[in-house]
């Protein structure tokens, strides 16, 4: 939620986009709050947190043994055998995305049609991440309140984009992030 929150800091024009479809619903809601329904139809919203997660990954690769022998596209993978994704650095190859590191979300309208090989931040087939219905509708829910509240700024030593991350099993920035919440008048 940070590196979305931090994209949004540095993109007052998307955050303004998003700011006007979550009001929007609110509106539809007579203004008491998002329901269910509501928050799984902010579509910007959607497009936003894809490509966020795309450019920071929260996970930067992904490690599988092989439970069989097999060959994949001529290659002999014997059994017991590490086999590691670079999954984030998939997500910012420059011979895959055009312009990787910019925060462009209207690119994510089409996520269906993104290779899942090429894009999976919480991994993919039988073994994705159990949670990530979960996840995106916590972030949806997040961001859905703050943003009608709040505007997301930069706070002063927040290093500009893109960041520097530190790659493990999850990523984590380098420097640390600190933003501003100014409420919205």
């Amino acid at each position: 939620m940070v590196y979305f929150a931090y994209n949004l800091a540095f993109h007052d024009h998307v955050q303004s986009k998003l700011q006007a479809e979550i009001d929007e619903a609110y509106f539809k809601c007579g203004g008491s709050g998002i329901d269910f329904g509501e928050v799984n139809g902010l579509e910007y919203l959607d497009l936003c947190i894809n490509e966020s997660l795309r450019i920071y990954s929260p996970v930067s690769r992904i490690m599988r043994c092989a439970s069989n022998d097999v060959i994949v596209n001529g290659l002999k993978i014997p059994k017991r055998v590490m086999v590691i994704a670079p999954t984030g650095a998939l997500c910012v190859d420059p011979d895959l995305w055009d312009d990787p590191m910019s925060f462009k979300p209207e690119r994510m309208s089409d996520v269906k049609d993104v290779n899942s090989v090429i894009y999976q931040p919480f991994g993919d087939g039988p073994r994705k991440c159990v949670g990530l219905k979960f996840a995106l509708l916590e972030m949806k829910i997040a961001f859905g309140t703050i943003l009608r509240k709040y505007t997301i700024n930069p706070a002063e030593g927040t290093p500009k984009p893109p960041l520097e991350l530190k790659n493990f099993r999850t990523t984590s920035p380098v420097e640390d992030i600190r933003l501003c919440f100014t409420p919205r008048t």
